[in-house]
């Protein structure tokens, strides 16, 4: 037998005897309530004598220390079989994940030490020791510098012309794909607000506003609005859902330093997915 069907019977054991006590006490419970009810309100044919009761809750004791050694035996039993098991060890180096940029650096020895003491003669490689250390490079900023000459004729003095920007993810806007990523990542996916982000970033030199970042963001939810779309129509079509509402506070740009309610409201289908909807009002 192995030690996990060891280990199950053991478990087994020990619910059987946790639902025989559970019998027993709910038998003693049963005769108690009848005794005290005859005592309470029976005629004096019918009313339970006090030795009668003592020797319920006696046999009630009874059967406690029985099942209490009978439980103590069967955990006695589990814990020997826990400690025959081999432990796993536990991998104190860190392990990192395929992808990885790696680094490669070569340590040379120096000429003299290439000469061999005794003969002079100059020493071949034998084998390499790799030793690993693994690194963090902070993230950094980029700016980018697009040039665009506008030429025009010399001679006419018009017919100007100039090359057109590459695709911007916002138009007229300073923020470049990979910005608009990690601010979408450290919000939404590490949890970290934007005041936050304001602070960093300010460290790495770049001043940007909570309320410049959050602007950038209501653009990048259009950008997904057509999946959400696409999404809330399949839950709504799957015939089963779930909804549930949830009142939060807005500020209300109307009503300056002033408040008011609003809804955040979720249509779920646990084998479908989610749909978040933002009302303003119930209706």
């Amino acid at each position: 037998m192995s030690e996990r069907e060891e280990i199950l019977l053991a478990k087994n054991r020990k619910l059987e005897e946790e639902n025989a006590r559970l019998e027993k006490e709910n038998a003693v419970l049963r005769e108690e309530k009848k005794a005290l009810i005859l005592g309470a309100y029976g005629r004096k044919s019918e009313k339970a004598d006090s030795d009668h009761n003592q020797l319920v809750l006696e046999g009630y004791a009874q059967d406690e220390e029985v099942v209490a050694q009978s439980d103590q035996e069967a955990k006695a039993r589990e814990e020997s079989i826990k400690k025959s098991q081999p432990r796993k060890k536990v991998r104190s180096t860190p392990q990192v994940k395929q992808g990885v940029l790696v680094k490669e650096q070569r340590i040379r020895l120096e000429p003299g030490q290439m000469a061999c003491p005794e003969c002079g003669c100059k020493k071949t490689v034998i084998r390499v020791e790799e030793t690993e250390e693994i690194d963090f490079v902070p993230a950094h900023l980029l700016r980018t510098v697009y040039e665009r000459p506008i030429c025009a004729c010399p001679k006419c003095q018009e017919h100007v012309s100039q090359a057109s920007l590459p695709p911007r993810p916002i138009d007229k806007s300073v923020a470049g794909a990979g910005l608009l990523s990690h601010i979408i990542v450290s919000k939404y996916q590490d949890h970290m607000p934007l005041y936050r982000q304001e602070q960093i970033f300010a460290r790495h030199g770049l001043e940007l506003s909570r309320e410049t970042m959050n602007n950038w963001l209501g653009h990048c939810a259009e950008w997904g609005k057509p999946v959400c779309e696409a999404q809330l129509k399949e839950i709504l079509a799957s015939g089963y859902i779930q909804v549930d509402e949830t009142p939060v506070m807005l500020i209300d740009p109307e009503r300056p330093g002033k408040a008011r309610k609003a809804w955040l409201w979720v249509i779920l289908n646990p084998g479908i997915g989610a749909y978040f909807h933002f009302s303003k009002g119930r209706g």
